[in-house]
């Protein structure tokens, strides 16, 4: 399905990116092979590079966007302008959950604290 797992957004397929969960490279140095195997999503460019990934940005330590399966589910918690969203993934991911908590090591305090309140 191509729209953003997040948001929604569908409106641009030239928006739409696979975001691997845990890192290609990462991967790679662990002698796994297929980096795509149950570890890609589909992101918008928005939600992937500046919430997703953007402890990779020079202004920024954290990911602002954290994955967690709850009653069978996916959920992104976003943090954006100080306030955690809570948001139903449009589709449900078929993602490994050690890939995913990899990913949530690298999550700001205040998603990481949001999320585990959440049942």
């Amino acid at each position: 399905m191509n729209v953003c797992a997040c948001c929604g957004d569908n409106d641009n397929i030239v928006e739409i990116d696979k975001a691997h969960v845990k890192d290609a490279n990462t991967l790679k140095k662990e002698n796994i092979l297929n980096h795509t195997y149950k570890n890609i999503i589909t992101l918008c460019k928005t939600c992937h590079y500046k919430f997703f990934d953007s402890k990779n940005k020079v202004d920024c330590s954290y990911n602002n966007l954290g994955l967690k399966r709850i009653d069978e589910w996916w959920y992104f918690f976003k943090l954006e302008s100080g306030k955690i969203e809570k948001i139903r993934s449009v589709i449900n991911l078929d993602i490994l959950t050690e890939y995913v908590e990899w990913k949530n090591k690298y999550l700001h305090p205040q998603i990481k604290l949001r999320m585990l309140k959440e049942k």
